[in-house]
C-alpha cells in the first residue's frame, strides 16, 4: 500500500493535468478518482515495472521448461535472465517442469495462491518464490507468510483438469526467495524461515 501512495505522488509530481483534475473532484467521484490515481500510477512508471517483472518471471519459467534460450531472450533483459539461470545451474537446484506456477489449496482457511517453483535442492523440495523488485527486505514478513501458506497447502489444483493432485512433501521450515532486480542482470538466493 506504501509503495502504491508513493507512486501515485510520484506520479501527480510529473503530471499537472492530473493534479488539475483532481482539484475538481470530491472522495465521492470514485471514476474520475480512478483515472487520476490510474494515470498517476502510469506516469510514475510503476506498471511499467510491473510488466517488466511478470515478463521476467515468464521468460524464467520458460528457461525453467526448457522452452527458451538465453539468446533469445530480448538483449534488454537477457543479462537478469542469464543471472537467474547461472545462479540456479551453479546451486545445482532443479525445479521439476511438474512443479512450476502450480495453484495450491489449504480448504480449512479457504485460501489458494500460485506458487513459482518448487525447487529440488539436495534430495528435499522446497517452495520457492521469484522476486523481482529492488528490495525483498522490506516485505520479507509478507513474503515469508505467502511461503508459509504454500508450503502447507493440502493439494495442487490443475484449472484443465479440473481435478485436486496432493501437495508434494515439501519442507515445511525453510523456503527460497531468489531474487532478480529487475534491471541489475544479478540474482541472490535468500532462504527464508517459514516455520
Amino acid at each position: 500500500t506504501e509503495w502504491a501512495k508513493r507512486n501515485v505522488a510520484l506520479g501527480m509530481a510529473q503530471r499537472p493535468d492530473l493534479v488539475a483534475m483532481a482539484h475538481g473532484l470530491t472522495h465521492e467521484d470514485r471514476a474520475g478518482m480512478k483515472e487520476v490515481i490510474d494515470g498517476a500510477e502510469e506516469a510514475s512508471g510503476a506498471n511499467a515495472r510491473r510488466r517488466i517483472g511478470t515478463a521476467l518471471h515468464s521468460m524464467a519459467e520458460r528457461v525453467d521448461l526448457g522452452t527458451l534460450a538465453l539468446e533469445d531472450v530480448p538483449e534488454a533483459n537477457r543479462a537478469d535472465v542469464a543471472a537467474y539461470a547461472a545462479t540456479i545451474n551453479a546451486e545445482t537446484i532443479r525445479m521439476p517442469s511438474e512443479y512450476i506456477e502450480r495453484i495450491c489449496i489449504i480448504p480449512r482457511w479457504t485460501l489458494a495462491g500460485t506458487f513459482d517453483r518448487i525447487a529440488w535442492i539436495g534430495g528435499v523440495l522446497y517452495v520457492a518464490d521469484l522476486k523481482t523488485g529492488k528490495r525483498v527486505d522490506y516485505a520479507a514478513a509478507e513474503i515469508a507468510m505467502q511461503l508459509a501458506c504454500y508450503a502447507n497447502a493440502e493439494t495442487m489444483y490443475d484449472l484443465e483438469t479440473e481435478q485436486h493432485e496432493p501437495m508434494p512433501p515439501v519442507n515445511k521450515e525453510r523456503a527460497l526467495v531468489i531474487h532478480v532486480p529487475a534491471g541489475e542482470g544479478r540474482c541472490e538466493l535468500h532462504w527464508v524461515d517459514i516455520a
